[in-house]
């Protein structure tokens, strides 16, 4: 009989499937996209793993700096400092003391509050390296989570492959491990593997004999169907067995119930297996176990389902001698079984779910037709009405037309209710009944008839008292509905004869009751022109229909026939057209324009010319034009004309800086004046909004615009701040004006509590807002553009998301004021707007915004030439300097002069990008700066004497510029041959903590002796709870081989750790049965009850025949012997007695374990013994406690020391070493 062998992964289990995820398909085409998604994903997750462990050393980066920053572990915590410090301040004020003592105290108060700053600034940098911590072991969690995900897919992609070379779907794919016979091993193999090869062809498999296991298995992976021809072909005796099966008990109910033929169907499709199935036996099989299973498989899945119901509605299911429930049984085979209650009946339905499903539903539809139930119609109020007439004359017809139709007398009655035709009867006859009531509600609406009349004539139907309603229905049995809203009229009735002549009464008299409305145009000149109208017209209109003045919506409503309505109407027209308005939309400069020069004015000029009345309504900022309608058309287009440029004139318009208004008016308006004279132009100026208007000929305005922007850009302004005397100290010390002078052209200079600021517009503005932001005040900036520009911006803008996005991700604030977008908060929040405005003036302006990167290293040159300034003045185009992302900003409607002006900035760049070098130095490399600059400044003094260049440095950034490109990049060659020697002899690593102890050995020792053999230089630079950091020094190869040195070590005493926490063991401890217990001490006890050199734990072991263990991590010790109770006693004693002094002096790290510490360099040994696991069961010392073994032979019984062990070879063996001293006692123990 052939063995099915399981094993585990990689190899395959007994039909093991080989999952994959992808589209079923066997195409080889489909199964190498497959391949290639998976490998595709591979790539992915390797490099989300890359990320991820750049992330882990960024973090560890950040910590080493934290490490190197903190400031050193105080002595007193800040509850002690603030009690000294009270206690102080009570003996002070308690008695009166002598003036020299009084100082004295409060000499004490002023030092314990200087460390109490240090104290503070100490816990705030450890909890910065806490968090630090907490984020590396998230990444770390994260790297586990990529590398177990990377297993998957490369099992997968093996499957994948695999099935590729089969030809099959990976779903298809199933792995079998077979057991052969040793001797017919060979057999199946053939010469050279022949003979598997053929058995794999034939059977269409993959087969395998592993020769790393044993001989006698083969393996094979490919379709169920191949491995069960290939199984065949191996073995081809096979043993029948007899099996009951254990199935859930509702299946069993399901199988045995009476109309169910799932058991004939299965017993059909297994012909193979002999089965016996009843409700007292269960299902037992006979067959041979492959079959055994498939039949398994078939058997269903059984879910059943309940419904109670009432006794009554329980005999509806099972019907006349049961016939209603077993068709259902048939149809549905379902097993169906009823619980009979007191009160109610439990339906349990079992059978597949899809079975159970419709069971249960036809059950309830069953259950459904038969119950009492209500169908509601909505009608028309009208219709309703009509069904009412004569006491529910029509609702009594209407029943017993139903139930004729239904030819069931009573089965189903109508009332109304709410407005509503309620229909009431048995549910499986409501459907029908409701039907035929349909029918005939939309038969009564289509004899209903509706007339639409104005809403103002409703009143005159209704007449006083309703008696127009009763005049119109004259006795006739119809019912009149009136709208007062929509002016509709609705007639109905159940015959149609009284319908029509009620409708032919009613149209009569809405032939009199015509209304026509005629709205002024435009509604604003209403009051104008009623005035007029109700002197001239009003009585004559009157003689032939009503008339009436409507203010709210101000129309002119006429009442009356048609003839008469033409005749007022023709009136009207003919007033209206010597009396044509129309209103122009303008603004209140536009307004303000008109009415200058009050007689003189344009507005008077433009009236008088086209013989028309112009009058202004400043609160809605129209200009309303009236007269003959002709003459109005030619008014407003000299008016646009004027105001927006035509017939000959042009206008332009400038956004300028409130603080250019008054450099362009000029004293008394004198320089406005000169520009108007000299390019015959009209300027006005709108300050609320900071824009200049001129209109004229095109070049005419071209040259003035050019000259006043040259005026304006180049002009120099004063701008001051104010800023209290301790803001100043600040800004001095953080030498904020020189920072700001180097990188803006502009001048600063203070006086009091003023600080001026001189130089150009653009640049003082940004000069105030980086003053700002160093005295901790909002940073403010803003872009200006051209009014065309802005009105479009001011238009997207009425849309908020825009804006709200923004400001949501940023958490700046943006506001439009003055043809600027401005910008406020913090110098990053502003910066991160800024870059999403970009991104949305890229889209909203299309070709006529532009922007060009400029190199940090070039943006201090470009600032201080005057190209952006005369640039924007030749060109027209509003450019913008924007020094937080080094970048101009370039607004123009004219697409050509944004071109022009892009390319000569461009070119500006270009040469400004020769002259300058910036060199950004790493996080960790604060250190370079001071070696660049030097003591007092004298390294960097001397670069920029050798050089020739301006070199600046700033945090880690170092700048270098010079008139000349030679110069730059020989101080570049020398800056960058400097930094990189400073980085290969200086390197910073750190260790964890619980290898520090053996690093630094005894006093030091192991410290020195490496500082020694490799020729460097360490400082401990911080030590954490988890880990140190340690600084090298010296020659670069020298540090480059200490620095592998260390790494080389911290591995080997990592793994050393981990396989002594899986091969220690004390199971089999001589003491095993003997009582224990384990006492919590405070850490300092630990080394009273150990004593020198373990001389106290020794003598209690001795005394009292015992096993003591101390774990330093828990605080704990851990006692087994016969008499626990004496043991305790003496080490609770012990740890009570008062701790020896001890001097720290010349403590540098603790050293508290380090007597047991290993030393850096691993001692050679002069005997190597490789040893049995099993003889030695008990290995003492193991990590997290200290044993201590009454001699100091490493081998002594059964048990053998940690130190004693060099590496394990095997899962059962250990390589032992000894020095020269003690091998002849460890041979003899052995």
């Amino acid at each position: 009989m052939t063995t099915i062998v399981t094993t585990t992964p990689p190899h395959f289990t007994n039909d093991t499937t080989i999952n994959s995820h992808g589209p079923k398909s066997a195409s080889p085409g489909h199964l190498q996209e497959r391949v290639d998604a998976l490998e595709k994903r591979l790539q992915t997750l390797l490099d989300t793993r890359s990320s991820t462990q750049a992330s882990i050393t960024q973090c560890q980066d950040e910590l080493s700096k934290l490490f190197r920053e903190s400031p050193s572990r105080p002595q007193d915590s800040l509850e002690q400092l603030n009690a000294r410090i009270t206690d102080l301040e009570k003996e002070r004020v308690r008695v009166s003391l002598p003036l020299a003592q009084e100082k004295d105290i409060l000499k004490q108060i002023h030092k314990l509050m200087r460390r109490k700053v240090k104290v503070q600034a100490y816990i705030q940098t450890e909890q910065s390296i806490r968090l630090n911590k907490n984020r590396v072991t998230d990444l770390r969690n994260k790297l586990r989570e990529c590398n177990d995900e990377l297993k998957t897919i490369r099992w997968e992609l093996a499957t994948v492959k695999t099935a590729n070379q089969l030809g099959c779907p990976v779903e298809d794919l199933v792995g079998r491990a077979v057991a052969c016979p040793p001797e017919k091993l060979g057999q199946i193999i053939g010469k050279k593997g022949r003979h598997l090869q053929q058995l794999s062809a034939s059977a269409a498999v993959q087969m395998e004999v592993n020769k790393s296991e044993e001989k006698n298995v083969v393996r094979m992976i490919g379709p169920l169907a191949s491995l069960d021809a290939a199984v065949m072909d191996l073995d081809k005796v096979f043993q029948q067995t007899e099996e009951k099966l254990d199935v859930d008990e509702t299946l069993l109910e399901y199988l045995t119930a009476k109309g169910v033929t799932a058991l004939q169907e299965i017993r059909a499709s297994h012909p193979d297996i002999r089965l016996d199935a009843s409700r007292e036996k269960g299902i037992v099989c006979l067959g041979i176990p492959e079959d055994i299973v498939a039949f398994r498989k078939d058997l269903p899945d059984i879910q059943s389902e309940t419904l109670t119901v009432s006794s009554k509605e329980a005999a509806i299911v099972v019907g006349k001698n049961g016939a209603t429930i077993e068709s259902i049984v048939e149809s549905h085979q379902t097993a169906i079984q009823l619980i009979r209650g007191e009160v109610n009946t439990v339906i349990k339905v079992m059978g597949p779910s899809g079975h159970v499903e419709s069971a249960i539903r036809e059950i309830e539809e069953l259950l459904a037709a038969n119950r009492d139930g209500a169908l509601k119609m909505n009608v028309l109020v009208p219709i309703k009405n009509a069904l009412l007439l004569d006491n529910g004359k029509g609702v009594r017809e209407l029943t017993v037309q139903v139930n004729n139709h239904l030819e069931a007398t009573g089965a189903v009655t109508l009332n109304i209710e709410d407005g509503a035709l309620i229909v009431k009867g048995k549910a499986r006859v409501l459907e029908a009944a409701m039907e035929k009531v349909q029918a005939e509600v939309r038969r009564l609406e289509q004899l209903m008839v509706s007339i639409h009349v104005d809403p103002m004539v409703i009143p005159v139907f209704i007449g006083k008292g309703g008696s127009g309603i009763k005049d119109l229905k004259n006795g006739k049995p119809v019912t009149i509905e009136l709208d007062k809203e929509q002016g509709r009229i609705d007639i109905a009735g159940l015959e149609a004869s009284c319908i029509d002549y009620v409708r032919e009464r009613t149209q009569a008299l809405a032939n009199t009751q015509l209304v026509e409305r005629i709205q002024t145009d435009p509604p604003s000149a209403y009051k104008s022109l009623m005035g007029g109208f109700v002197r001239k017209l009003a009585k004559e209109v009157n003689k032939l229909v009503f008339l009436k003045l409507e203010d709210e919506s101000q129309q002119i409503i006429l009442r009356g026939s048609r003839e008469k309505l033409e005749e007022a109407k023709a009136l009207i027209n003919q007033y209206f057209a010597q009396n044509f308005s129309q209103e122009i939309e303008v603004t209140k400069d536009d307004i303000q324009a008109l009415l200058t020069g009050g007689k003189n004015s344009k507005i008077v000029e433009l009236a008088e010319k086209a013989g028309v009345k112009l009058n202004t309504v400043k609160d809605r900022q129209i200009i309303v034009v009236r007269g003959e309608k002709e003459k109005v058309a030619d008014a407003i287009q000299s008016v646009k004309a004027y105001l927006y440029g035509g017939e000959g004139i042009s206008l332009a318009k400038v956004s300028i800086d409130k603080n250019a208004i008054g450099l362009v008016i000029g004293k008394g308006g004198k320089n406005k004046e000169e520009l108007e004279h000299k390019f015959n132009v009209s300027i006005m100026i709108q300050r609320n909004e900071n824009v200049l208007t001129m209109r004229g000929q095109d070049v005419d305005i071209e040259a003035c615009r050019a000259d006043i922007m040259r005026q304006i850009v180049t002009a120099r302004v004063t701008q001051t701040l104010k800023a209290a005397a301790e803001e100043l100290e600040s800004l001095r010390k953080a030498n904020v004006f020189r920072r700001i002078m180097q990188s803006i052209p502009v001048q600063l200079s203070n006086k009091d509590d003023i600080i001026t600021v001189r130089g150009v517009q653009a640049d003082v503005n940004d000069a105030i807002s980086t003053l700002n932001e160093a005295l901790g005040k909002s940073y403010r900036m803003r872009y200006r553009m051209d009014g065309i520009l802005f009105n479009r911006l001011q238009e997207a803008w009425k849309d908020p998301a825009h804006a709200k996005q923004i400001e949501s991700s940023t958490h700046a604030k943006l506001e439009l004021t003055q043809n600027s977008l401005s910008f406020t908060g913090s110098r990053k929040q502003v910066t991160d707007a800024k870059r999403e405005v970009l991104k949305y003036f890229e889209f909203l302006f299309g070709s006529q915004f532009c922007h060009l990167s400029v190199p940090l290293s070039s943006l201090p040159g470009l600032g201080k030439s005057s190209v952006v300034m005369n640039t924007m003045a030749s060109s027209g185009c509003q450019l913008f300097l924007d020094r937080d992302l080094s970048a101009v900003l370039f607004f123009c409607s004219d697409t050509t002069k944004l071109d022009v002006a892009r390319e000569a900035i461009k070119l500006q760049i270009e040469e400004e990008n020769k002259r300058a070098f910036v060199l950004e130095l790493d996080d960790n490399e604060e250190w370079i700066v001071s070696l660049v600059l030097g003591k007092n400044g004298d390294n960097i003094k001397s670069l920029r004497r050798e050089t020739g260049c301006k070199i600046d440095v700033h945090d880690r950034t170092i700048t270098v510029t010079a008139d000349q490109t030679d110069l730059v990049a020989s101080a570049k060659a020398k800056l960058e041959s400097l930094v990189e020697k400073a980085r290969r002899e200086c390197v910073f690593v750190s260790i964890p903590a619980k290898h520090m102890p053996a690093f630094v050995g005894r006093s030091g020792a192991n410290i020195t002796k490496f500082t020694t053999e490799y020729g460097v230089e360490i400082q401990i630079m911080k030590k954490g709870t988890d880990e140190a950091s340690i600084r090298l020094t010296g020659d670069g190869e020298a540090v480059s081989n200490a620095h592998d040195a260390i790494i080389e070590w911290i591995e080997l005493r990592d793994t050393l750790g981990a396989v002594r926490e899986v091969i220690g063991t004390r199971e089999n401890s001589p003491r095993k049965d003997q009582p224990s217990t384990t006492l919590k001490v405070e850490s300092d006890q630990i080394a009273r009850i150990i004593g020198k050199k373990g001389a106290v734990i020794r003598g209690l072991e001795n005394e009292f025949d015992c096993e003591i263990r101390i774990n330093r991590k828990m605080s704990s010790v851990t006692i087994t012997a016969a008499n626990l109770e004496s043991v305790i006693e003496r080490i609770q004693k012990i740890a009570q007695e008062a701790p020896p002094s001890k001097s720290k002096a010349n403590e540098v790290v603790d050293t508290e374990d380090a007597s047991g510490a290993e030393e850096f360099v691993q001692p050679k040994s002069d005997l190597n013994i490789t040893v049995k696991k099993s003889d030695f069961p008990t290995i003492s010392g193991e990590s997290g406690e200290e044993s201590h073994s009454h001699d100091s032979s490493p081998v002594k019984g059964n048990t053998i020391t940690w130190a004693a062990i060099t590496k394990p070879l095997t899962g059962t063996e250990y390589e032992i070493s000894f020095d020269e001293r003690e091998s002849s006692s460890a041979v003899a123990a052995l």
